[in-house]
């Protein structure tokens, strides 16, 4: 009788089971329902109240919905989750791991940590990507489901730590976990919204739920009038529809299967070395294409305003979407940078829920932690070699940089023609590692990035070694800095 009044109204039922849901329990219980959805969305066959069945399932047996902050900050409050076939069937391969069985029961412990939401979502979703291997769609210019997953596995992970972030006192927290903290539970719509926002579904850029709820209460910087994105967002589509034509010019050009053939290894070091430059200038124009067009849509809707310059009069800013600064990719002086100017909303997402996390107090951050960071990033993007190859690459190159800074910032003054060149040499350093290491982004396969790697006679991989390796040795004093520049 329950099953046929739901298939009769099946919104109803769901609206009725919402108020019994709490944000800990929604937060993995729906990452698995929307991936479910999102994955079965090529079987039209399905019917229409699946999704509505199952949420109904998971509120059979829902956990604890208090909600006040002196209970999770004394006790541990347990859930279980009663996973069936139903819920997690042949949508997700039969499961999220091989350890879930028809009717399992498997307990989700709910604490005032991110010890649990984060490995649990990024284990999801790497068997997505194990399922899919979808490297080979997104080389050959396709796309697939694994995409909206990579936004909602960090849309998930970020809702469940901001979450746990509310549940602790604000003087054991970094600014930036002060500023996205939740104090209250998100209701199901309200999450189902954040995660599931068209504009940033499929391609980003990722932003915090704090903002997304302001913005759709119109409280904070929405709270007043709005400025017109019109202007703004103009500009977001003609920058895509140049980016689309350069890469539709490029792309025939310098395809990916050069590497391959003969005509490739019969060149010389530098057309090898500038044919890889090429190869990975062309490809960036794709991400910037449809990076632009994700701007545009958050902008339009009004979700992309992040305030007003201090310029008289000021004016509105738009960088909330804001994903890519092609200039400042392009003519990065320092590989340090271009995690600020390229994916900039993901990286950082990665600074505050990661590599911030893996500081411990009154220590300072070393390679360990970029190293963690990145491998991090490399799981989430896939599976692949190339991908892990070009991330750990990074980690080189990011640290690799660094060097030359410190021997530039510890010149003199009167040695200012020296520190030009410096500066020189570091631009060139990331323009040649840069484009060195993201082949292997790009061709994914391991035989193919160690044969382009190896067909220059691995450069990028042995300059930031030796640079690494001589930081050791050639120790440069620390430059003094005024008092502005200490207080940044």
């Amino acid at each position: 009788m329950a099953s046929r009044k739901l298939k009769r109204n099946p919104h109803a039922q769901l609206t009725n089971a919402c108020g019994r849901l709490s944000a800990p329990h929604a937060a993995y219980s729906l990452y698995v329902l929307t991936s479910q959805s999102i994955l079965n969305n090529s079987s039209p066959r399905a019917p229409q109240a699946t999704i509505f069945e199952q949420v109904l399932v998971l509120l059979q047996s829902p956990p604890n919905r208090e909600n006040k902050l002196s209970e999770f900050e004394t006790q541990r409050t347990e859930s279980t989750l009663k996973l069936n076939h139903g819920l997690i069937g042949h949508g997700v391969n039969g499961g999220i791991d091989r350890g879930f069985r028809r009717g399992a029961e498997i307990p989700l412990v709910l604490r005032g940590d991110d010890s649990s939401e984060f490995p649990m979502a990024i284990r999801t979703e790497s068997n997505r990507h194990v399922y899919y291997m979808s490297g080979d769609a997104w080389k050959e210019g396709g796309i697939d489901a694994t995409g909206a997953l990579m936004v909602l596995t960090l849309k998930v992970i970020s809702c469940a730590i901001n979450y746990n972030d509310g549940l602790v006192t604000e003087e054991n927290l970094r600014e930036a976990q002060k500023k996205n903290r939740l104090t209250r539970l998100p209701s199901l719509i309200e999450y189902i919204g954040y995660c599931l926002c068209c504009g940033s579904h499929f391609a980003g850029p990722v932003y915090e739920i704090k903002d997304y709820l302001e913005w759709t209460e119109r409280k904070g910087i929405w709270s007043g009038p709005w400025p017109s994105p019109y202007a703004a967002t103009l500009r977001a589509i003609l920058q895509a529809g140049v980016c689309m034509a350069l890469y539709l010019y490029l792309v025939p050009q310098y395809p990916l299967t050069r590497f391959t053939e003969p005509i490739y290894q019969e060149w010389g070091f530098w057309k090898r070395l500038s044919y890889q430059y090429m190869a990975g200038f062309t490809a960036r124009w794709k991400y910037y294409f449809i990076w632009s067009i994700s701007e545009a849509s958050i902008i339009i809707c009004g979700l992309g305003f992040s305030g007003w310059t201090e310029s008289s009069p000021p004016k509105p800013k738009w960088d909330r979407a804001k994903n890519v600064d092609i200039l400042g990719v392009e003519f990065a002086k320092s590989a340090v940078q271009i995690p600020l100017v390229w994916n900039i909303q993901v990286s950082t997402w990665l600074r505050h829920y990661v590599y911030d996390r893996l500081i411990q107090n009154g220590k300072k951050p070393g390679f360990f932690q970029l190293l963690a960071t990145q491998t991090v990033s490399a799981v989430w993007h896939g599976l692949y070699p190339g991908y892990i190859i070009f991330f750990v690459q990074s980690a080189l190159m990011i640290a690799g940089s660094r060097v030359i800074y410190r021997w530039q910032q510890a010149l003199p003054p009167k040695m200012e023609l020296v520190k030009k060149i410096m500066v020189f040499l570091n631009f060139a350093y990331t323009v040649l590692v840069l484009n060195y290491s993201c082949v292997g982004f790009m061709v994914l396969s391991l035989h193919e990035t160690i044969a382009s790697y190896g067909s220059v006679y691995y450069i990028g991989t042995i300059i930031p070694i030796v640079l690494i390796l001589l930081s050791y040795v050639i120790k440069p004093g620390k430059p003094a800095r005024s008092k502005t520049r200490k207080d940044e």
